[in-house]
């Protein structure tokens, strides 16, 4: 008896014992739309029979006794099934499930968080990652080339600005382009210059563009739209990309495309996260050169010998009154991704770049303009609060051989600058009134230096300065329709003007596949640093006889009984 006891006692340990060992995973995750958690969507072990669905909050939990790694199939009437690997208990599960429908694609950048094309008080196009993949670009700029509404100007070989409804202006524009919530335009010059920037089209998950004033969002000097570019994440998106590319534009046409512009472009990513998915990292490089566009000879034979200091007069170089042709860009950045749930999550980014470039800027001529700028963004969001600062440095290049210059005087001309944004927004949801609202603060501030050689006797009142307030509701009226509002309200130290940009929308659906939109938008546009304070020499006349100088707006000037003997006679 004690042996068939002991016996029993032994095949009961080592079962329990196998039952211990033979341990039960569970995971769990949320899935949404986008915007709004998706019910009675199916979860299932790929392999297995073992699956479960949704709650009415989107929330699943699924447990199994199959060893790690899991793949998910995840799928919903209506929407395009995802498949997801799961390494471990402990990793965050954030899935998004797309409809496929084009007006029920979920965008950002239309109210400054997540919403439904359909709903958007804007007209918005998307271009997602499949089309950004099977279009090859040497700027990524070109990606946006076929949106209607929106131009890309070609301004040198591998230079190109953006317009959106907009006057066409070399170098500056009134549409904000933004990579991952960051501004790229420079704050009080509007100048936006793709070469600087660290777009790399193997890094892009999908481009936002939103046509139409966003003044009422985004503050002064939005006028004509938005372009945001939005990357890719090392949680959805690991691995390592290298992208090589070269070729030439021949073409005996216009200025711009006389000649042969050889063109080389590298682009390097590499992504990757812990088996959790609660930490990750990427890394970019890229490498741009090609030559530039030719000036014609007449306006070469107005070029000086030498390069000169504006401020000492000592010559730096000597170009003999030649451009020079070469154009390139470098840069590298490093992101970090740290998301310990689903609702939390915090990502800094820090870069650097360097770009040597012939510009030609209306206020004044031709420029060779070379500099180096580093930036560094951190942005929070946590539950409904989303914080976002970003601080961005500029140096013109300091060596002879390399600083930046007008070629019609020859003199020299960089300008330095600090631009910093900071930026909070807080949503807040009214259940009783069907109501949604988003309120918010933002700061930018840039300051420039010169020197004396561009701002001249503004260089110690330049500092450019922006904030402001704004909010934005959405009202359901009904099933079909909605009320949207959205004002800013901003203060411009710079010229001592205040502004308001309203934006009121009516939005009607009579189905999910089409909406009408009655829309009123009113912008504030701004004069940029360069009108306010720019104070420099742009050319010299013939014979000796003088030199043209440009002067800012910043103070007003009035002539009164204007007279010169020379010129008109009399006085």
């Amino acid at each position: 008896m004690k042996f068939k006891f002991y016996l029993s006692s032994l095949i009961f340990l080592l079962a329990t014992f196998f039952m211990v060992n033979a341990q039960t995973n569970t995971v769990t995750g949320k899935v949404t739309d986008g915007v709004d958690a998706l019910s009675s969507v199916n979860v299932i072990i790929q392999g297995t029979n073992t699956g479960v669905s949704t709650d009415d909050n989107g929330v699943f939990t699924l447990s199994s006794d199959k060893d790690l790694p899991w793949t998910l199939e995840i799928s919903s009437l209506g929407f395009q099934g995802q498949n997801l690997i799961v390494n471990s208990t402990s990793q965050v599960i954030s899935i998004s499930l797309s409809s496929g429908e084009e007006l029920d694609e979920v965008v950002i950048s239309g109210s400054r968080k997540p919403e439904k094309s359909i709903n958007a008080a804007s007209s918005i196009t998307v271009i997602g990652t499949k089309e950004i993949e099977n279009k090859s670009v040497f700027n990524s700029l070109s990606l946006v080339d076929d949106v209607a509404g929106l131009q890309v100007d070609r301004q040198g070989a591998n230079k190109l600005n953006i317009t959106l409804r907009d006057d066409v202006d070399l170098l500056t524009t009134s549409t904000l382009v933004m990579q991952d919530y960051r501004a790229l335009n420079l704050t009080g010059v509007d100048v936006f210059d793709s070469n600087a920037s660290n777009l790399s089209s193997i890094d892009l998950e999908r481009v936002e563009v939103v046509l139409g004033p966003a003044s009422a969002l985004y503050g002064p000097g939005v006028g004509s739209g938005v372009v945001h570019f939005l990357t890719k994440d090392p949680f959805k998106y690991p691995g390592t990309t290298l992208q090589i590319q070269g070729g030439a534009i021949t073409n005996g046409g216009s200025m711009l495309t006389k000649g042969n512009f050889n063109m080389y472009n590298m682009n390097f990513r590499h992504a990757t996260s812990n088996e959790a998915q609660t930490l990750g990292y990427k890394l970019n490089l890229k490498y741009s050169e090609n030559k530039n566009f030719d000036f014609p000879e007449n306006t070469l034979a107005q070029y000086p010998d030498n390069v000169v200091d504006a401020t000492s007069g000592e010559v730096v170089r000597t170009i003999g009154n030649k451009n020079v042709e070469r154009s390139s860009s470098r840069g590298v950045d490093a992101s970090i991704y740290y998301r310990p749930s689903n609702n939390f999550s915090l990502t800094t980014v820090a870069g650097i770049s360097e770009v040597s470039d012939n510009i030609f800027l209306q206020a004044t001529g031709e420029n060779r303009a070379t500099q180096r700028q580093a930036f560094i963004q951190t942005r929070l969001q946590s539950n409904n609060l989303f914080v976002q600062w970003n601080y961005m440095g500029i140096q013109p290049h300091k060596s002879d051989n390399n600083r930046s210059f007008i070629y019609r005087t020859g003199k020299t001309a960089g300008v330095a600058s600090t631009q910093s944004q900071l930026q909070i927004q807080y949503e807040l949801a009214f259940d009783k009134i069907n109501t949604d609202m988003s309120v918010g603060v933002e700061h930018k501030f840039a300051t420039f230096e010169t020197n004396g050689q561009v701002y001249g006797r503004y260089e110690d009142v330049d500092d450019y300065r922006v904030y402001g307030a704004y909010f934005s509701t959405k009202t359901d009226l009904s099933d079909k329709l909605n009320l949207q509002l959205a004002g800013r309200y901003d203060k411009f130290p710079a010229i001592g003007e205040n502004s308001f940009s309203p934006r009121v929308a009516l939005v009607y659906k009579p189905s999910q596949r089409h909406s009408l939109r009655l829309t009123f938008n009113k912008a504030f546009i701004p004069d940029p640093a360069l009108y306010l304070f720019v104070d420099t020499q742009i050319q010299n006349l013939p014979s000796g006889y003088g030199n043209v100088w440009i002067l800012g707006n910043r103070n007003a000037q009035t002539f009164n009984n204007v007279r010169t003997r020379w010129l008109f006679g009399g006085g």
